[in-house]
């Protein structure tokens, strides 16, 4: 992005070249405007404040307020890539911050650039979007406002039965549109009894969800129109979830183990015949056990013994295992669902994987027929553990 600064002329880029910190990573080069035929110099790299082991990419230089603007996979943030913002120029730069949500979510979000007039700008997302789009398959653009004062939204968590702070829980914001469509914008997690953050849009109506580990999940809903008002949010008490307890997980021999519901009077010659993954599976409910993804789901796959891989390819409303952009992924493995019973979601997963070899290839496939928020899932004796980064 080129700026001017008197008589010379700074442009930032990205590359992977050699001498870097790993990945992509943002650089600068510059020339002096006096002179027609000037050259640009060796390229500089920004440093250890903007770049990261990981990908640095897409830069805007706001030159009136001296903030340059990328995205990253490298520094924390909310999934995917994230659009961030630090002051500063050249190879002086403020530790970076989050640009927060809308513009951030739990997909991919990156080449935020501003309208030369002001006001507002545009950024490129492959997020799921109100009921219009279904899955992360694409990357979309989107147009944003800016507004003169950003809206706070905080509250604190705690326990129903004891009122005391819960320590570790996932918040998600939804936005509702005036057609009652709801969008994801972002789900955190959070391990601190201060309480939960964010910034939202006026003139917006919102929907907070929280789950805790051990807890059923509770929400509340809120409309920012009143102008009045700069900071929305409530506490929220959270009740023991109660889980029904599921069938046991039994060994039928040598191969793989499977799930099996228990049969009166079972004739051993009868289970010698029966192949095994073709016994029909009764549905059940369940939750992951980590913190960060423990949702409430049901459903009908096969609870396999040991430690196995899955790979979560897109959540969605609505689900047709027939639909034709699951073609690319059929033969990669087979098409299971979990229902998340709050959210009305179906996480549609590729199953089912034994080894990490196995579920990274899986993941690439399915990145590669455009999946892109493809991830891998753990899962031990049938219990689902949540995402994981395979090295």
């Amino acid at each position: 992005m080129e700026v001017n600064r008197s008589d010379v002329e700074l442009l930032y880029f990205a590359s992977n070249r050699g001498g870097g910190r790993g990945g992509m990573d943002i650089w600068y080069v510059t020339r002096n405007r006096a002179f027609a035929d000037a050259q640009f110099s060796q390229p500089v790299n920004l440093g250890p404040s903007i770049n990261t082991l990981g990908d640095e990419m897409t830069p805007y230089y706001d030159d009136a307020d001296g903030m340059l603007y990328f995205s990253s996979n490298g520094h924390p943030g909310m999934g995917g890539f994230d659009i961030f913002k630090s002051e500063g120029d050249l190879m002086n730069w403020a530790i970076p911050s989050n640009a927060g949500v809308p513009y951030n979510s739990s997909a991919d979000d990156y080449y935020y650039t501003e309208k030369p007039e002001g006001g507002g700008g545009f950024f490129a997302s492959n997020r799921v979007f109100a009921g219009e789009k279904l899955s992360t398959f694409d990357d979309d653009i989107f147009a944003f406002r800016t507004q003169p004062e950003a809206l706070a939204l905080e509250g604190n968590v705690f326990d129903r039965t004891t009122g005391e702070a819960l320590q570790s829980y996932l918040v998600s914001i939804i936005e509702i549109s005036a057609q009652g469509q709801e969008t994801l914008l972002v789900t955190e997690e959070f391990n601190t009894i201060s309480g939960y953050s964010f910034q939202v849009l006026p003139n917006r109506r919102f929907r907070v969800e929280v789950e805790a580990p051990g807890y059923a999940s509770n929400s509340y809903e809120f409309f920012t129109t009143d102008p009045s008002v700069y900071l929305y949010g409530q506490p929220l008490f959270l009740s023991e979830a109660t889980i029904e307890p599921v069938d046991p997980i039994v060994d039928i021999g040598s191969g793989d183990n499977i799930y099996t519901p228990p049969v009166e009077e079972e004739k051993e010659e009868d289970i010698e015949k029966t192949p095994e993954f073709e016994e029909p599976m009764a549905t059940y409910t369940s939750r992951g056990t980590a913190s960060f993804d423990d949702a409430e789901f049901t459903t009908n796959a096969p609870r396999l013994r040991g430690v196995y891989y899955k790979v979560q390819i897109i959540a969605s409303k609505k689900y047709d295992e027939l639909q034709p952009r699951f073609d690319g992924v059929r033969e990669v493995g087979a098409l299971q669902t979990e229902y998340l019973i709050d959210r009305g979601l179906y996480r549609v997963l590729l199953a089912s994987f034994f080894s990490e070899s196995e579920a990274k290839d899986a993941q690439r496939s399915a990145e590669s027929v455009g999946f892109k928020g493809a991830f891998i899932v753990k899962y031990e004796d049938g219990q689902r553990y949540g995402r994981v980064n395979l090295k």
